[in-house]
């Protein structure tokens, strides 16, 4: 679902700044993201990894972070990775 949700963000305009793509990302994909991330508990790596796909792509977009690795990319929006609870991904 949050996967279709961006993809929609993404067709639905031709240019979006940096500050309105992540403002839709957060609004719109990331409650789906951590909705599916606490309902259906992923604890194989290959369930964790499909949540975090659908978010490194999103992140990928956002205009000057492309060329950042995707830990570089969570860590200057302030996202977390989904496999490591919020507090533990600022401190790696």
């Amino acid at each position: 679902m949050a996967n279709k949700v961006f993809g929609i963000i993404r067709r639905s305009f031709e240019y979006l700044d940096r500050d309105t793509l992540f403002m839709l990302y957060k609004s719109l994909v990331r409650p789906n993201l951590e909705y599916a991330n606490q309902v259906w508990a992923p604890y194989k790596k290959k369930h964790v990894e499909l949540l975090e796909n659908v978010q490194r792509r999103a992140t990928k977009v956002i205009l000057g972070l492309s060329e950042h690795s995707n830990e570089n990319r969570l860590r200057l929006l302030k996202l977390f990775l989904f496999h490591c609870p919020p507090l533990i991904s600022w401190l790696t």
